[in-house]
């Protein structure tokens, strides 16, 4: 069997094996992430008030989420979303960690920004 030239393969055949990405989608991941290590940070910087203790920080995180998301997105009552599908589907029984992601990954972007910045409020 012969082989194809590697130039042929380089520049015939690999362009057409990528697409890249849509900017929505993009943007998307990049929110994502950039919220997600930003909670990273600000642990880092306030240690002190959360004992050095990460899994308490996320608790607190987890709570502000799961509320945010509760009025904001889903405009639920407390009672409503303790009994809600969403909840026992995506909440209920979950390490907080795996809250904040799911809950960062339903958002849109902008949603994802507005919740970083109504955080204390």
């Amino acid at each position: 069997m012969n082989k194809l030239p590697t130039e042929i393969i380089i520049n015939k055949i690999i362009p057409y094996t990528y697409s890249t990405q849509s900017q929505p989608l993009r943007k998307d991941i990049t929110t994502f992430y950039f919220i997600n290590n930003r909670f990273l940070e600000i642990f880092n910087l306030n240690k002190e008030l959360f004992n050095n203790d990460l899994s308490w920080f996320m608790l607190v995180i987890s709570d502000e989420i799961q509320k945010h998301y509760r009025v904001k997105i889903l405009n639920l009552t407390p009672k409503e979303f303790r009994e809600s599908n969403f909840n026992k589907t995506y909440i209920k029984n979950k390490s907080d960690i795996h809250v904040i992601r799911t809950l960062l990954a339903k958002m849109q972007p902008v949603e994802r920004l507005k919740f970083v910045l109504s955080i204390g409020s």
